[in-house]
């Protein structure tokens, strides 16, 4: 985690696997400032996250407005409606997202940009 917390690297891709999703605070907080991204994949074991570990991520991905590519398949279990619209309205150079099952009946006007 060193590695994204300092300040000087700057990355354009990024593919996280295996980390926990539960209590991790500090890595989305880092993570949140690699604004340079352009490509995100995250791959997290979600078995004792809760609630607030998935809008700790949603807040910090958010920050990311470079992003282009973005796959939360394995990290999206828990998300509700109001973190998918919240991505998309933070992201508006997503041209790929990527996220597990989601029930919103309006998914596709919040996702579909003209």
């Amino acid at each position: 985690m060193l590695c994204i917390v300092n300040n000087k690297v700057k990355l354009r891709e990024l593919e996280v696997r295996n980390y926990s999703l539960h209590g991790s605070v500090e890595f989305h907080k880092a993570l949140s400032h690699q604004t340079s991204l352009e490509w995100l994949k995250l791959t997290a074991d979600v078995d004792d996250a809760v609630r607030s570990d998935s809008e700790n991520l949603v807040t910090a991905i958010c920050a990311l407005t470079n992003l282009k590519y973005l796959n939360l398949v394995s990290v999206s279990e828990d998300f509700i409606d109001v973190d998918i619209i919240k991505l998309a309205g933070s992201l508006s150079n997503l041209e790929e997202l990527w996220v597990g099952t989601i029930t919103c009946s309006y998914i596709h006007t919040v996702l579909v940009r003209d």
